[in-house]
Parts: C-alpha cells; sequence; structure tokens
C-alpha cells in the first residue's frame, strides 16, 4: 500500500467515529492515489454510515473523473440511502457524458423521495440538453409537481432558451412561490416580455443572495446575477 494512504485507510476501516471516516474518505481522494479508489468502493458498499458513504462517493469522483459514472449509476438507482442517491445524482450533474443525461432522465421515472427528485431536475436543467425538453415540459404539466420541481424545470427554459416553454411558463408568473415566480419572469424576459421585464425591475430589491441560475454553463447569482443576466445597469 501506497504510505501516505496507510493511516487513512486504517482510519476509514478501523475507527469508530464515523466523523473520523468521514475525514479518512476525504483525505484519501484528496491524497490523488489512484490506489485508494479500492478502498473507497469498500466504504461504499460495506460502512453503516451514510456520511461516510457520501464522502467515499465524492472521492471517488475526486479520483475517478468522468469514469466514476457507472458507480455513480449504480448508486442513484439502486441505493437505498437517501442521501447516498442525492450525491450520485449530484455528480452525475457534473459528468460531460450524455449518458449522464440519458441515466438522470430515467431516473425521473423512478425517484420516490422530493428532495432527490429536485436534485435530479436541477441536474438536468442545468445540463440543457434537447432531450431532456419533454422531460421538463411533462413536469410543468404536471399538476403534481412541487413549485421547486417546477422551477428547477423553467430553469431548464432559461438555460436553453426554448421558446416551448413561454405557454406553460405564462401560467407561473403570479406564482405565490418567489423563486419560482422570479424565474418564470426571467425567462419571459430573456424572451423579450417587456412587462416581465418591468415586473423584474421594480422587484429587483426583493432577489435573495442565495437565488441561483445556470445560463449556458455560466453562474448567475443574486441581484448581481439577474442585473448581468438581464444586462441592466
Amino acid at each position: 500500500m501506497d504510505p501516505a494512504l496507510e493511516p487513512l485507510v486504517a482510519t476509514l476501516e478501523g475507527n469508530p467515529d464515523a466523523n473520523m471516516r468521514v475525514q479518512a474518505a476525504y483525505d484519501i481522494g484528496q491524497a490523488g492515489v489512484w490506489e485508494g479508489v479500492k478502498y473507497l468502493k469498500r466504504a461504499l458498499e460495506k460502512d453503516g454510515a451514510s456520511l461516510v458513504k457520501v464522502a467515499a462517493l465524492i472521492s471517488l469522483h475526486q479520483l475517478m473523473g468522468e469514469n466514476v459514472l457507472e458507480i455513480a449509476k449504480e448508486c442513484a438507482e439502486n441505493n437505498s440511502d437517501r442521501d447516498v442517491r442525492f450525491a450520485a445524482v449530484e455528480i452525475l450533474g457534473k459528468l460531460s457524458s450524455e449518458e449522464a443525461v440519458h441515466i438522470l432522465e430515467n431516473l425521473l421515472m423512478r425517484e420516490k423521495d422530493h428532495t432527490v427528485e429536485e436534485m435530479i431536475v436541477l441536474a438536468i436543467a442545468r445540463k440543457g440538453m434537447k432531450t431532456s425538453k419533454k422531460h421538463a415540459i411533462m413536469l410543468l404539466k404536471d399538476p403534481r409537481s412541487s413549485p421547486r420541481i417546477k422551477e428547477r424545470a423553467v430553469e431548464y427554459f432559461i438555460n436553453t432558451g426554448d421558446k416551448d416553454g413561454i405557454p406553460l411558463i405564462e401560467e407561473l408568473r403570479n406564482s405565490s412561490y418567489p423563486f419560482l415566480r422570479l424565474k418564470a419572469l426571467l425567462y419571459l424576459a430573456l424572451r423579450r416580455d417587456k412587462t416581465a421585464m418591468s415586473e423584474i425591475q421594480q422587484s429587483l430589491d426583493e432577489i435573495q443572495s442565495d437565488f441561483v441560475v445556470y445560463v449556458k454553463g455560466q453562474k448567475f447569482r443574486g441581484l448581481e446575477g439577474v442585473k448581468k443576466l438581464l444586462k441592466l445597469e
């Protein structure tokens, strides 16, 4: 075993304190030694602590890069731990392959936990692939979709600029949910809707710092992000 890994693996596999095992898992990823992959895989499979599994998965992504796809897919589809599925979905959203997006699209049909489902939709939205449009439309039409799910579906149309979202997003411009309303108005303003642009300008003081939207891979945050995106002074 690589000497840099010995104490970390000993902690990961033998320390009764879950917090120490979590740190060891992260440190193995930081060490950048490929040999650490097998120990992280073992922790992901056998450790009983959710946080350790998540840390192992994140470090596997750090060490393996795009090659972590199959591991993330297995975790997202089959792991019984919600936190592990959430982390796996988040990682799939960061991978560049089209296959990762197709996996996420298929997960929409299976995932029952709303928190994980929201992350799936967000990851799909920020990828902005053409194949995802039908899923975004379906989510906007579905009366069972929560406001947060709809907000993330709207972000798909903000990201892509696709005009097919207009009829459905028009219905959301007066939503009582602030982030959903703002994203609906933002999409419409970017589609040259002057009334939406005016409403956003009148509401600039209400835009919170945790408001985030991605367009073509670029992140726009808070008031300054919205002003930059809409080219407002």
